[in-house]
């Protein structure tokens, strides 16, 4: 038993030892397997933003939607794709590499269906510090901004005052590191002496390896935030992976959380002012990574975000784990631009925030963002820390939103739990403060509160407004406080300059039905004022004796909170509300029509007005909170700026009628719209949705013109519906993001102020389809377009392209002339682009302004006369109309062993263009031998002769079909061109212009019947019905395709039935037979026929084979040839001596004789029957024997 036991205790011992060993060697070997795997996304992201060619890539220094064509897989095991161009894989992700925006989209779809968690690359960012906060934009350049302190931010949470309570204490020895996740830290600056612990993680693509030094400036600015409010026992670790630009990639993002995770030494609380969209409904995979660094124990706070968006469509900001930051501002107004949503834990100081400026070498400079919210709080957090070294993350999130000043229920989605503040982070308080008599809630009449019990060494100390009540600002209780309002009451207890309480609010909401006097009101019912001090009103139902029926500017700059209007009113006139800043709640179901009445009403959430008709001017511009609105499809016009700058998320409007010929600008300017739909609106004036960045669905089907700028900066719109849109002015589609612009009707393009940038400059379309255009100058310039289809431009100027730096296909079937414009420098693009495929059938080429880049595949220019190049490895398409020929080619060609391809005719000038062949190094392929003449052979069920024929289209060089929106609008036309001239010969130089489909006298048949593998197409002629007799006669045949205009063919195969039974030359597939009817070539001999007295002559041909005849060359008949030779008893009878046929007339029947006396007797004329002598002359003679006759 004890040896047993002694045994055991072995093992027991061995394993204790063992055991630290292997989590040792594990947690190495993951490691080694995070910094393996960041190293091959780092080299991926390098290669593919650096060398890529795609609109995408190209795109991800300006667009959120930029990296479009990689995509995340979460999986154990590698996920391999054979269409992607690389992979990745480590750490349970594979990150997959494609060539374009489509080839992702299709991968992305046939993952999910098979299970797979995956995610778009995409770009998150720190650019946010060009904020406008509307509320205050108007004090900021007024001499009120110079009454806030430049460290407002700081004196409103009351920063100062913890820091230097914390510094007394016991917590101050506490050590709290602060980790910094962004663009980097000046750490040579004076403010970080002494507070920065590593300098060494850099995972941005821009900067020094293992350097964290800033070079955006963002990460400095957040860091000096943190080290202001905050004692020098707060140690900041940055953690640089935005770049210097301000953005960083989700899988770039992926790889350096996954380094942070592995870390033995991570922060205590991490800050991330950075992030990113994401409005499908599933986790996105930055969350999860924010998650999992909560679980491992650290505090995370996340900038909620400027976009005036519900923070669930915004990443990380939606993490739960994390405490989430909102923004306001010196009025302790939420700010215009911040995120809202339930997941909001608290809201700190984000305008105008104090910090370092690293771009000016000043010390100090503003800035305005939740970014620099976000900060604040991760220094709240660390008091908490500090006092409570052992606190969870959760128990850190609970506890600064339980230390917050609550705003109230209707404040919960921009303020979370409150107001964050600093005093209340202090833990040990010698008392707690008293409660109010009257707590806060809804109430309909004044409301008193006093506080009891106040410990008599203390003063109660409170405001009205917000703020955080101190000796500076705060209010001492002395006597009753008075509640005739909506209003926040914030309370403390302090001794000398000490809080000995935690800060409490209550918030109060009084509404009274107002005194009619306190209105001032016209006899027609029109209320111009409102005189009272209440801010959350019933206006009454009469006011001195008269039914109110307008507003006119009754609110006006005022201090309502909220208004319930009676059904009476019908019409809110000119500013009626404007400018109330703290207006939330409108009801107004009688009105149907509003003025300006809501302009830079900030804090408007809800209006009830069901009726509304009409919207005037800038009736709603400015309302930021403002989220949305129904009409119930009431809502029948409106006008310039109704919804500008407003916080709409998505609207529905029907039969809308405008009146403006030219639309109305700005309707919807600046609103952070999802989706948009609007019927009955034919015009939309200038800027109508611009800067709408985050509107995805936009349906506007009876559009039939666009202003100025009307979609422009929508980045998130990567499809557009336009099915009646007839005209543009130039600038429509600017600054925008669209997989597709395709306006089937579009027939018009106007110039406006900036017609030369065309009506899409600085976008990012990849495709630009106008099939009904027919002429346009200045069209698309300057802007990221990779292929354009306009199948019906007929005139094309010399600058209706410029600036296409990622061109890649042009299609243009009906231009004459073709000018590819020099380059012309623009904003950031500086070159024509490399364009792949030239399809323009009809034009000639204006040489003079062309030139061809070495990235140019093919140019199928069939229609020009002269085309003059030096082109590195081009294929030319081009006819016997080119006549003048010279095509070379460039240095590198020489360098690299490639050269350019022409297809043309053999024997045309192309051929001819290089005297000296022998050292031409360009490849000449017929194009009357294009197609392979497989032979011929006999169909045994029917004993056709069957001649077949393949086409590899990839002999030119390039794989149309790769090229899927080109490919499907080429037209082509598959056939065969056949004779039975038994004349022709195969082996004659000659026969290529003998048969021809477009010869008069050739025969030709289309070829219906096809198989088709990839490239690769087979299509046979089989002449059906050969009689025996005509078994050795001759067919000549050959296939051609028409490839918009221009002639390809095969070689000409001459074959009898009799030849091709002795020689199975060709085994062939009967799906792609086509049957012709076998014609004979005939064999015919001549026949003259001669005319008769009552035929006609003719010309007889008839075949010797067949006995089919024709007849031709008619002769009139003769007509009889009549002589006299008897009469009897009066008759005069007449033969005619060539047919032996006669006649008989009487005397009163023939011709009066003096008509035709000394008259030459002519057959077949009546004068015949005179020639009574038949001597062949009409006279005295016949007369006599005519008389003699009669007696």
């Amino acid at each position: 038993m004890k040896k047993r036991l002694s045994v055991l205790l072995s093992i027991i011992i061995v394993l204790s030892i063992c055991a630290p060993l292997q989590s040792v060697i594990a947690a190495e070997i993951q490691r080694r397997n995070v910094g393996r795997f960041c190293n091959l996304v780092e080299e991926m992201n390098a290669e593919y933003e650096s060398d890529s060619d795609s609109l995408e890539a190209n795109a991800n220094k300006n667009n959120p939607n930029a990296v479009e064509d990689r995509l995340i897989v979460e999986t154990r095991n590698n996920v391999s794709d054979d269409t992607a161009l690389e992979s990745v894989s480590g750490l349970e992700y594979t990150i997959l590499q494609y060539e374009n925006k489509q080839d992702m989209e299709q991968a992305y779809d046939e993952l999910r269906e098979k299970g797979y968690s995956v995610e778009k690359d995409r770009v998150l960012s720190v650019k946010d510090n060009s904020l406008k906060n509307l509320r205050t934009t108007a004090d900021d350049s007024s001499s009120d901004s110079d009454k806030v302190s430049d460290r407002w931010s700081y004196e409103s949470v009351m920063s100062d005052y913890a820091k230097a309570q914390i510094e007394k204490s016991d917590a101050y020895n506490n050590e709290i590191v602060i980790g910094v996740l962004d663009s980097g830290v000046d750490y040579n600056h004076e403010l970080f002496s002494g507070r920065i612990s590593d300098t060494s993680f850099n995972m941005s693509a821009s900067g020094n390896k293992n350097d964290c030094m800033d070079d955006n400036g963002h990460g400095t600015a957040v860091a000096g935030i943190i080290a202001q409010t905050t004692p020098d026992n707060v140690k900041i670790k940055p953690y640089k992976i935005i770049d210097a630009d301000g953005y960083v990639t989700l899988s770039e993002f992926t790889a350096a959380m996954e380094v942070i995770l592995a870390s033995k030494d991570l922060p205590d609380i991490m800050n991330i002012s950075l992030g990113g969209y994401l409005f499908e409904k599933n986790m996105s995979l930055e969350t999860e990574l924010v998650s999992r660094l909560v679980e491992k124990g650290v505090t995370v706070c996340v900038a909620s975000g400027n976009d005036d968006l519900p923070v669930e469509y915004c990443t990380p900001a939606d993490c739960e784990g994390a405490i989430t930051v909102g923004a306001y501002d010196y009025t302790n107004h939420i700010c215009s631009f911040s995120n809202y949503g339930k997941e909001i834990d608290v809201a700190a100081p984000g305008y105008n925030v104090y910090s370092v400026d690293l771009s000016s070498g000043k010390y100090y400079a503003n800035y305005s963002g939740t970014s620099f919210a976000c900060p604040i709080a991760s220094a709240a957090c660390s008091y908490i820390l500090m006092q409570n070294p052992k606190f969870s993350p959760k128990e850190v999130q609970e506890q600064i939103k339980a230390s917050a000043v609550y705003m109230s229920e209707d404040e919960e989605n921009y303020y979370g739990s409150g107001m964050l503040n600093f005093p209340n982070l202090l833990v040990d308080k010698e008392y707690t403060v008293p409660t109010p008599s009257t707590v806060g809630g809804f109430y309909t009449d004044t409301q008193t509160v006093t506080f009891d019990n106040i410990p008599a060494d203390t003063q109660l100390i409170y405001t009205l407004d917000k703020s955080i009540p101190s000796n500076s600002n705060g209010t001492i209780y002395t006597s009753p406080i008075t509640i005739d309002n909506e209003m926040q009451l914030n309370y403390a207890l302090i001794q000398s300059d000490k809080y000995v309480s935690d800060i409490k609010s209550q918030y109060y909401t009084v509404q009274y039905i107002a005194d009619e006097n306190d209105f001032e009101i016209t006899d027609a019912g029109v209320i111009t004022a409102y005189n009272g001090d209440k801010n959350n009103i019933i206006v009454p139902e009469t006011i001195q004796g008269i039914i109110p029926t307008q507003l006119k500017a009754t609110f006006d700059s005022s201090n309502i909170t909220s208004a319930v209007l009676p059904d009476s009113v019908t019409k809110l006139v000119g500013h009626a509300f404007s400018d109330s800043e703290e207006l939330k709640y409108v009801t107004a179901q009688g009105v149907t029509s509003t003025g300006t009445s809501f302009i830079n009403c900030y804090s408007l959430r809800y209006l009830d007005a069901p009726k509304i008709e009409s919207i005037s001017q800038s009736a709603f511009e400015n309302c930021s909170m403002m989220n949305k609105i129904s009409f119930e499809n009431s809502l029948k016009s409106h006008t310039n700026y109704a919804f500008k700058n407003s916080g709409l998320l998505s609207i529905n409007l029907s039969d809308i009628k405008v009146k403006n010929q030219h639309g109305y600008m700005g309707v919807f300017e600046s609103c952070p719209l999802i989706n948009c739909s609007i019927t009955g609106v034919e015009v939309l004036g200038t800027q109508y949705f611009a800067n709408c960045h985050f509107l995805q669905e936009l349906y506007i089907p009876d559009v039939i013109e666009l202003g100025q700028y009307a979609i422009r900066e929508c980045d998130f719109l990567t499809k557009i519906d336009l099915p009646n849109l007839e005209t543009a002015i130039k600038g429509s589609f600017a600054y925008c993001y669209l997989d597709t612009l395709y306006a089937p009707k579009l027939n018009k393009i106007i110039s406006g102020t900036y017609s030369s940038l065309g009506i899409a400059a600085g976008s990012f379309i990849r495709i630009v389809d106008l099939p009904a255009l027919t002429s346009a100058s200045r069209l698309l310039c300057s802007m990221y377009v990779e292929e354009i289809y306009l199948e019906n431009l007929e005139t094309m100027m010399a600058d209706t392209f410029s600036n296409l730096p990622m061109l890649k296909v042009v299609y243009l079937p009906k231009v004459q002339t073709y000018y590819r414009t020099a380059v012309n420098k623009h904003e950031n693009l500086n070159q024509l682009g490399p364009t792949e495929i030239f399809w323009i059938p009809q034009a000639e080429l204006d040489y003079s302004v062309l030139n061809i880049p070495d990235e140019t595949k093919l140019m199928f220019v069939p229609s020009t006369s002269r085309i003059h190049f030096d082109s590195y490895d081009t294929t030319f398409v081009i006819s016997e109309k080119a006549t003048d020929v010279a095509v070379g080619v460039t240095r590198q060609s020489y360098l690299d062993n490639v050269y350019p391809t022409i297809i043309a005719p053999k024997g045309s000038a192309a051929w001819s263009q290089w005297q000296y062949s022998d050292e031409d190094p360009i490849k000449y392929i017929d194009s009357n031998s294009i197609i392979e003449a497989k032979g011929a052979q006999i169909r045994t069920r029917d004993n056709g002769l069957r001649f077949g024929f393949v086409l590899d289209e990839s002999v030119i060089g390039v794989d149309l079909s790769q090229y899927e929106n080109l490919y499907k609008r080429i037209n082509k036309e598959y056939g065969f061109a056949y004779s039975f001239d038994q004349s022709i010969d195969e082996q004659n130089e000659n026969v290529n212009t003998q048969i021809r489909a477009d010869n008069d006298d050739t025969l030709t048949a289309k070829a219906d019947k096809r198989t088709v593998d990839g490239t690769v197409s087979t299509y046979n002629a089989v002449f059906t019905g050969i009689p025996t007799e005509y078994i050795n006669d001759k067919i000549s045949s050959r296939a051609y395709v028409n490839i918009d205009g221009m002639y390809f063919y095969s070689p000409v195969i001459t074959r009898s039935y009799s030849s091709a039974s002795n020689a199975d030359d060709y085994v062939g597939i009967e799906e792609a037979d086509n049957d012709i009817v076998f014609v004979h070539e005939h064999s015919f001999v001549k026949s003259v026929i001669a005319p008769k007295c009552e035929e006609k002559g003719y010309t007889l041909y008839k075949c010797a084979k067949c006995n089919e005849s024709y007849t031709e060359n008619y002769v009139d008949a003769l007509g009889h040839n009549y002589k006299f030779v008897s009469a009897d008893n009066s008759k005069l009878t007449y033969k005619c001596f060539d047919c032996d046929s006669t006649v008989t007339k009487t005397k009163s029947e023939l011709p009066i004789f003096i008509d035709y006396v000394n008259t030459k007797v002519v057959r077949g004329n009546d004068n015949m029957y005179l020639d009574f002598n038949n001597d062949g002359y009409i006279n005295a003679k016949d007369y006599a024997l005519l008389n003699k006759i009669s007696n």
